[in-house]
């Protein structure tokens, strides 16, 4: 069982931190819980138990410099690979690598489905389906693409001609006394 971090240097905000420093600084237990504000250094502690964990350095910080107590044995960086006990970390990180929420074709972690999700997964990759032959993909053209240019222009249309000709009225027909607008026109051409 990890009992201490006897030293830290380098390793995040941790210049050079030493247990034995700091009074009534109790050893960790077998199951421990770390809180505190953001940015006070949980994530960084988290990443020294990874690289316990994972018995190499974390990628970030490849020149720290560890002193860890494991069962009154004391390991550095350069045996980590010694280490036997089973070490887990349950962080943001794990969250973000291990856990996705939604499916995909380079899915390599676990991905959850729960309550209705797992009676209708089906059919929501169906309409995904569908909607991607719509509207397209990565690799995929949609249907509507071939239309996207008379959309555009229709847009454009509808975004500058009714505002002008709204603009109009309001100006030429309603001397600017009726406050009158694109939305204004478009209710009423229906009736025209």
């Amino acid at each position: 069982m990890i009992t201490k971090i006897k030293e830290i240097k380098d390793f995040g905000i941790y210049k050079d931190f030493k247990w034995n420093e700091i009074n009534d600084l109790k050893p960790f237990n077998k199951k421990n819980i770390i809180y505190g504000w953001n940015y006070s250094g949980k994530t960084t502690l988290s990443r020294i138990f990874t690289s316990l964990k994972d018995k190499s350095l974390h990628k970030n910080f490849k020149s720290a410099k560890l002193k860890i107590e494991i069962d009154n044995q004391e390991y550095t960086q350069d045996n980590f690979n010694q280490i036997n006990e089973n070490i887990y970390v349950f962080n943001a990180e794990y969250i973000h690598e291990n856990l996705k929420w939604e499916q995909s074709d380079e899915l390599d972690a676990i991905a959850f489905d729960v309550g209705e999700n797992v009676e209708i997964r089906d059919k929501i990759n169906q309409n995904i389906e569908i909607i991607d032959n719509i509207s397209g993909s990565d690799e995929l053209i949609g249907r509507k693409s071939k239309y996207q240019e008379i959309v555009n222009k229709f847009n454009d249309f509808e975004n500058n001609k009714f505002s002008k000709k709204a603009k109009s009225i309001k100006n030429d027909i309603f001397n600017s006394i009726v406050d009158f607008n694109k939305g204004n026109l478009k209710k009423i051409i229906p009736e025209v």
